[in-house]
């Protein structure tokens, strides 16, 4: 038989079901009696979401405001909000200038308790590097394979993740004056907001890991300030602190 082009396969929770998609349709196979199914489109919709709630910012939830009412989503990069009660059409945008280049991530948004300031993190995006390197001995071939990865070296640019703050009542952007943290560390950092909505705190890890700072930012102003500031001349054990 011919094969045919399918784009993804995938057991459901009953073994004897799985679903495949061929071009743009998705179909379900019982696998005892050879019945292909075509499945709803809002059925396949619904099954793509748990596979990978992430594939499309559009077609899952976001992320719910603390007293319910309102949804913050990133599309094309951008952070959204929209009201609970209302479709994803009326959704309107907090950002404008965001690119693939520099980005916002639905993982990296934190409502205040309040639920009238957003702090989203946009990450600035690194170089890629692909190192090289020669397995000798793989175990299925005589022959030695090459192999590459991105690995970022010293110098490099890596991805920066910087927070932003929004009022989300007005709709504006609350800007954070960033000097107490000019090179952070690419790992996502920490941000908890205080109980009474009135600042955020923030983790700073430099890029070298000889400085670890807790920063404060006030959410009406964007003013930033030191709360514990430390710095080593060697290395900060960072990992695992929290």
């Amino acid at each position: 038989a011919a094969a045919l082009p399918v784009k993804r396969l995938e057991f459901t929770d009953k073994v004897t079901e799985l679903t495949l998609v061929l071009d743009s349709a998705t179909w379900l196979l019982n696998r005892d009696s050879g019945d292909l199914t075509q499945i709803e489109s809002s059925a396949a919709t619904r099954a793509d979401e748990r596979r990978n709630p992430r594939r499309n910012d559009l077609d899952n939830e976001g992320i719910k405001s603390p007293d319910g009412m309102r949804i913050a989503f990133v599309r094309d990069h951008k952070v959204y909000v929209r009201r609970a009660n209302e479709p994803v059409s009326k959704a309107v945008p907090l950002t404008v200038n965001a690119s693939p280049a520099n980005s916002y991530d639905q993982g990296d948004l934190f409502w205040s308790p309040d639920s009238l300031k957003l702090v989203a993190l946009k990450t600035r995006q690194g170089d890629k590097h692909d190192v090289s390197f020669v397995e000798s001995s793989p175990r299925d071939q005589l022959q030695p394979k090459l192999h590459s990865h991105d690995y970022l070296k010293p110098g490099d640019e890596i991805p920066q993740p910087l927070p932003h703050l929004f009022d989300v009542e007005n709709g504006v952007e609350i800007g954070v004056t960033d000097d107490l943290f000019p090179n952070p560390w690419m790992s996502r950092p920490r941000i908890e907001w205080a109980p009474d909505s009135g600042r955020f705190y923030y983790v700073y890890n430099q890029r070298g890991h000889q400085v670890l700072r807790v920063i404060s930012i006030d959410a009406g102003t964007g003013e930033a300030s030191l709360i514990v500031d430390e710095s080593s001349p060697t290395f900060i054990d960072y990992s695992y602190k929290h």
